[in-house]
């Protein structure tokens, strides 16, 4: 409202109406200033709460990263002499780190009690090794002890010629052992065509009738499936040689080893049965370990070196399969062992199919030919 201003307009003057310009002015410089002071403020402010949540992020980051930098640390320390690796508590109380941390704690297990077995088969074949070959030099050393006949010379040097090949039968297992470990890492089998397993089991039953016939023991084959799998057959036959080998020399005189062949949905299942002494419970968990000859374990003879099974496991893990033994002291050894079947469309291996086989046995008559 304008106080004391000349009112200019009145009613009772006629005449054309006045314009009047009316001019309000203030200075600025007290505004500017307060506007300078406010975004000063707001800037020192902002600066301060900036650096108040950058110092909160760094720390918060650094404290959440704290279990993983504790993880870095007890997995840093682990080496080729060191193998006890603890998953830090922080870290497995971290949701996120946990996985990791159990996963690092199991790898490090696995691979611990990897080298821990290769050191064990490297120190029993060096021992398997040097007894042969100390046998080998007593031999010699009695053959020189004294003068000798020549028919004395001549079995000395045969049963030389016995330990010599004892001694090369030990290296040939090893190499297989090692070839078959190897083609498994290196996925050479992918190259392999399929093949029918039953005439592997036929060459295998017939490689063992003699032992058989030595222990008037039964071989028995039973089933009819020529389901094929992709596999070699020279490893197959090893496998069933072994088995066979194995249950016969530890069946009684009179009883019964049966190899049997099924079809399953997904597999082929393989099972050798015998009646023989079975193996201590005690020794089941350890039966697949190389050097193994526990007591009244499977390869517990003079005749074996405790590969055979370790053998076996390579060479059917190796194809996809399992393995597993079921035995019972006083009333025999069960092996059962699944190979995937072959899928369609894999070659199969070029060669005469057999007809069905419903029973195939040998062992206390003489045997007719397998094939």
């Amino acid at each position: 409202m304008l106080k004391d201003v000349e009112i200019l307009d009145r009613e009772d003057e006629l005449g054309p109406p006045a314009k009047i310009s009316v001019v309000y002015a203030a200075s600025l410089l007290d505004l500017r200033s307060r506007v300078w002071a406010v975004g000063l403020y707001l800037s020192g402010a902002g600066l301060v709460v900036l650096l108040v949540v950058a110092w909160l992020t760094v720390w918060s980051v650094r404290r959440s990263l704290s279990p993983l930098s504790d993880l870095t640390v007890q997995a840093g320390a682990i080496t080729a002499r060191h193998w006890i690796f603890r998953a830090p508590d922080s870290a497995v109380a971290t949701r996120e780190l946990a996985p990791l941390a159990t996963a690092l704690e199991t790898v490090v297990t696995r691979l611990h009690d990897s080298f821990a077995s290769q050191r064990r088969f490297t120190s029993d074949l060096a021992h398997e090794l040097k007894t042969h070959v100390a046998i080998i030099k007593s031999s010699l050393q009695l053959l020189q002890r004294q003068p000798r006949s020549a028919e004395d010379y001549r079995e000395g040097v045969a049963d030389l010629l016995g330990d010599c090949d004892r001694l090369e039968s030990l290296v040939e297992r090893m190499l297989r052992l090692a070839r078959v470990e190897q083609t498994s890492e290196d996925g050479a089998r992918e190259r392999l065509v399929a093949i029918e397993v039953l005439p592997t089991c036929q060459a295998a039953m017939a490689r063992v009738e003699s032992v058989a016939h030595t222990k008037n023991v039964t071989v028995e084959l039973q089933g009819d499936s020529h389901a094929n799998v992709v596999a070699d057959a020279d490893d197959l036959e090893l496998v069933w040689l072994n088995l066979l080998e194995n249950a016969v020399r530890h069946s009684k005189s009179g009883s019964q080893v049966v190899l049997s062949v099924r079809e399953l949905p997904k597999n082929l299942e393989i099972i050798v049965q015998d009646a023989g002494d079975g193996i201590a419970a005690r020794d089941l968990p350890h039966v697949f370990d190389r050097f193994r000859r526990g007591t009244g374990s499977v390869d517990s003879s003079s005749h074996g070196f405790g590969l055979g099974l370790a053998i076996c496991k390579a060479i059917v893990e190796g194809y996809g399969g399992s393995i597993e033994l079921t035995s019972t002291v006083g009333q025999g050894t069960t092996v059962q062992i699944l190979l995937p079947r072959c899928v369609e469309g894999v070659p199969a291996a070029s060669g005469e199919r057999h007809e069905p086989v419903q029973s195939f046995a040998f062992g206390r008559e003489p045997a007719e030919s397998a094939h």
